[in-house]
Protein backbone atom coordinates (compact mmCIF):
# COMPACT_ATOMS: atom_id res chain seq x y z
CA UNK A 1 0.00 0.00 0.00
CA UNK A 2 1.96 2.67 -1.11
CA UNK A 3 0.19 6.40 -1.30
CA UNK A 4 -2.98 6.16 -2.87
CA UNK A 5 -3.31 2.79 -1.97
CA UNK A 6 -2.79 3.30 1.57
CA UNK A 7 -5.50 6.10 1.61
CA UNK A 8 -7.97 4.30 0.14
CA UNK A 9 -7.35 1.36 2.78
CA UNK A 10 -7.13 2.59 6.20
CA UNK A 11 -9.89 2.86 8.03
CA UNK A 12 -11.68 6.60 8.12
CA UNK A 13 -13.71 8.61 10.64
CA UNK A 14 -17.14 9.17 10.73
CA UNK A 15 -16.09 12.84 9.42
CA UNK A 16 -14.28 10.97 6.94
CA UNK A 17 -10.55 11.55 8.45
CA UNK A 18 -8.15 9.13 8.68
CA UNK A 19 -8.08 7.20 12.29
CA UNK A 20 -4.70 7.41 12.52
CA UNK A 21 -5.04 5.17 15.85
CA UNK A 22 -6.14 2.36 13.64
CA UNK A 23 -2.39 2.62 11.53
CA UNK A 24 -0.37 -0.22 12.40
CA UNK A 25 3.08 0.70 13.42
CA UNK A 26 4.63 -1.42 10.70
CA UNK A 27 2.46 -0.12 7.71
CA UNK A 28 2.98 3.80 9.09
CA UNK A 29 6.80 3.15 8.57
CA UNK A 30 6.12 1.66 5.20
CA UNK A 31 4.44 5.04 4.76
CA UNK A 32 6.88 7.00 5.94
CA UNK A 33 9.42 5.06 3.88
CA UNK A 34 7.66 5.64 0.58
CA UNK A 35 7.05 9.09 1.21
CA UNK A 36 10.83 9.58 1.77
CA UNK A 37 11.42 7.63 -1.49
CA UNK A 38 8.95 9.80 -3.20
CA UNK A 39 10.67 13.41 -2.07
CA UNK A 40 14.16 11.78 -3.01
CA UNK A 41 13.38 10.84 -6.38
CA UNK A 42 11.60 14.29 -6.89
CA UNK A 43 15.05 16.10 -5.55
CA UNK A 44 16.83 14.16 -8.13
CA UNK A 45 14.72 15.12 -10.67
CA UNK A 46 14.63 18.77 -9.97
CA UNK A 47 18.74 18.44 -10.08
CA UNK A 48 18.53 16.70 -13.63
CA UNK A 49 16.37 18.88 -14.68
CA UNK A 50 18.14 22.04 -13.68
CA UNK A 51 21.74 20.44 -14.95
CA UNK A 52 19.49 19.90 -18.35
CA UNK A 53 18.06 23.54 -17.95
CA UNK A 54 22.00 24.73 -17.78
CA UNK A 55 23.13 22.68 -20.58
CA UNK A 56 20.42 23.96 -22.62
CA UNK A 57 21.28 27.14 -22.18
CA UNK A 58 24.83 27.48 -23.10
CA UNK A 59 24.84 25.43 -25.75
CA UNK A 60 22.33 28.71 -26.63
CA UNK A 61 23.38 30.94 -29.63
CA UNK A 62 23.06 34.65 -28.83
CA UNK A 63 23.43 38.02 -30.52
CA UNK A 64 26.59 39.22 -28.66
CA UNK A 65 28.21 35.59 -30.35
CA UNK A 66 27.78 36.57 -33.64
CA UNK A 67 30.17 39.39 -33.80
Amino acid sequence: MINGTFYEGVERLSDGQINWDSVTESLMTVFKNANKDIERYIKQDDNLMDEALILFNQTQFNFGQSF
